[in-house]
């Protein structure tokens, strides 16, 4: 009777080891998993109990208490049609059924027919530059320079001087500004290739643009003598008729006119040259 105790004890633990839950599986394993018209359906065991089970790193289910798992997923892709299921301690790779992996892209031909020309040049990748030249037109004189910096050319008599050509990273847009002489209007930009519109001109790869800026020199009289003026086969021209000389900077002009000089004097009166 001294070793009743004993018994009991030993009793006890056993039927507490017949109840209690079967512990899980050592790993994650993957028992299916199939990917049809972009349904996939993953199922597996091993996981531990509860565990969040992802696929690819990504959170898709949860194990249940024995740790069993089944997914299901709508719209699912795999290039290799290989996946990797992990419950955060493990993990298992698995193939799925009914998938196609993604042909390779095919190599490139060893040889090919060159491309066609483009018709329009284009801003090339980072590191290309072109570059913005000008090209002095008319006789008068001027500066032209540009935003961002880089342009400063002055133009002579129809003579450019200074830096009137400059590179600048592909795709910047360029801002060209013209500033006549005293002695000079500005008549404008003639319209070349790619500098239609000289405030925003946009550079491209390997590629100059010409820009061609308009300074004439004004005109002023030098000389009138009002009265009455004689002119080749015609008659006598009365009073106000004025014969006057023009001069344009380079030359002097004779008219005859019964127009006031104010008409052809865009720069005050001065001595003739």
């Amino acid at each position: 009777m001294r070793f009743r105790p004993v018994f009991y004890v030993l009793a006890v633990g056993l039927l507490l080891g017949l109840w209690a839950p079967q512990t899980a599986l050592a790993a994650v394993t993957v028992t299916r998993s199939e990917l049809n018209g972009g349904q996939l359906r993953v199922e597996g065991q091993g996981a531990a109990p509860n565990a969040a089970i992802s696929i690819d790193g990504v959170v898709r289910g949860t194990a249940d208490s024995t740790g069993r798992f089944r997914i299901e997923l709508a719209n699912f892709s795999s290039p290799t049609c290989r996946i990797t299921v992990s419950d955060g301690t493990t993990s298992a790779q698995a193939t799925l059924a009914g998938c196609t992996a993604s042909a390779p892209p095919p190599p490139s031909p060893t040889a090919s027919a060159p491309p066609p020309p483009s018709p329009t040049p284009t801003p090339a990748a980072q590191g290309a530059t072109g570059s913005i030249s000008i090209v002095p037109g008319g006789n008068g004189s001027g500066t032209i320079t540009s935003q961002p910096a880089g342009i400063n050319c002055t133009i002579t008599s129809g003579n450019g001087s200074g830096t009137c050509r400059a590179f600048f990273p592909a795709g910047t847009v360029v801002r060209l500004d013209a500033r006549p002489a005293a002695d000079t209007r500005f008549q404008g930009w003639r319209g070349l290739p790619g500098c239609a519109d000289p405030s925003k001109i946009t550079v491209f790869a390997n590629t100059n643009i010409s820009c061609q800026p308009g300074f004439q020199l004004k005109f002023y009289v030098c000389h009138e003598a009002p009265g009455w003026v004689a002119t080749a086969g015609r008659p006598l021209l009365p009073p106000p008729a004025r014969f006057i000389q023009i001069h344009d900077g380079r030359r002097l002009n004779a008219h005859v006119s019964s127009i006031l000089h104010s008409k052809y004097s865009v720069a005050p009166a001065r001595p003739c040259a």
